[in-house]
């Protein structure tokens, strides 16, 4: 009998894991059956093997000639998986080609190439593949899950959203699933479905930091300050050290007008580690709220090196706060230039968010004179 863990989730996190140590004399065990084993993706029962360790029992048993049809493709689909943990995108999708040529009905050899060919942006090619995983097995929620993903890449919103919903409906508990949903409503700007679906992610693993991010954003563009600045600190809690964090709590914190210091403290940080257009708008912004204004003039001067709208029209606010009349009418009117909405833009969540990207308000410095 084999055992297997299949791989149905493992494309939706795999890239972030970490890569395991390399070994620089990694062996093959002796026989065909215990290098069968080790290539076998358990890792809860056989967790002391490195990455090599597992590719280089994977070689040796497809090398061995002693295993045929499913457990060949099964290898296959095994060391592809742990080519795909090194990172090494082009050696997994041949690995995966290889278990399709030995087991052309396997569903999820088709599913897991499909979802990496997403990964490389090769659309077409990914879509091919999840029409096929979906037609060989109708209930895999993550092929339906991975399909939703190109064809909103591809803005057909009407068949992505037919198969997020298959997804939670074959898969109602895997929090991915509302994650991905929420996305796709909030690119089409139906937000209060997606502030729904971001809170269903959350119930069903409260350390989900992508969906307290989600929320946030939301939070802000309804407005509701309060509740993005403390989504942002749960999202900073629960998730990996992320920069873009500290730089949207401080820009929330902007908006809400409160707790001047702890939102410096939050761009600094940001800035700190990217000191940027971005990082450098949002201290100005947060300082011109806050009434610093000679502050916020030096930090809009740092972000205005793109020649940018916003950054000018916040350098002249901030220049009629320090009862600069001359220098405030002259930045303001350069932006008006530049942009006839920055005025609108400028006290815009959205604008400064950048809706559907979610780190860096530098993306919307796209103006120059």
């Amino acid at each position: 009998m084999t055992f297997r863990i299949l791989a149905a989730g493992w494309l939706a996190v795999l890239v972030a894991l970490p890569v395991a140590a390399h070994c620089a004399e990694a062996e093959p065990v002796g026989s065909p059956f215990g290098q069968k084993v080790i290539c076998m993706d358990v890792p809860r029962f056989f967790s002391d093997y490195s990455l090599d360790e597992r590719l280089v029992n994977c070689t040796a048993a497809i090398a061995s000639g002693q295993f045929q049809g499913e457990e060949l493709a099964w290898l296959y689909i095994d060391r592809g998986t742990y080519h795909l943990r090194g990172k090494d995108l082009d050696r997994s999708i041949e690995d995966y080609s290889s278990a399709i040529a030995t087991k052309p009905d396997s569903a999820l050899a088709f599913a897991d190439r499909g979802a990496i060919y997403y990964l490389q942006g090769k659309l077409d090619l990914a879509l091919a593949d999840l029409d096929r995983a979906v037609a060989l097995n109708p209930g895999n929620s993550n092929a339906r899950l991975n399909r939703c993903k190109v064809y909103r890449r591809k803005a057909q919103y009407d068949l992505a959203l037919t198969d997020c919903n298959m997804a939670v409906t074959l898969n109602p508990r895997n929090p991915l699933v509302y994650q991905d949903r929420a996305n796709l409503f909030e690119e089409q700007k139906l937000d209060p479905q997606a502030k729904a679906d971001f809170s269903r992610e959350i119930s069903l693993d409260p350390s989900a930091a992508p969906g307290y991010r989600g929320r946030a954003k939301l939070e802000m563009f309804s407005g509701d300050y309060a509740a993005a600045v403390n989504d942002f600190s749960l999202e900073i809690r629960h998730g990996p050290i992320n920069a873009g964090a500290y730089h949207m709590r401080c820009l929330a914190r902007a908006f809400a007008k409160e707790d001047f210091e702890d939102g410096l403290a939050d761009c600094n940080r940001y800035i700190g580690q990217f000191p940027s257009v971005a990082g450098y708008f949002a201290r100005g912004y947060l300082e011109l709220q806050f009434g610093h204004y000679a502050e916020a003039i030096q930090d809009f001067d740092r972000a205005d090196e793109c020649h940018c709208a916003l950054a000018r029209y916040g350098r002249g606010l901030a220049k009629r706060g320090a009862r600069d009349e001359t220098g405030a009418a002259a930045d303001l009117a350069a932006a008006i230039a530049l942009s006839p909405a920055v005025e609108k833009e400028f006290s815009n969540p959205e604008t400064l968010f950048s809706r559907g990207i979610s780190t860096s308000v530098a993306t919307k410095f796209t103006d120059s004179p």
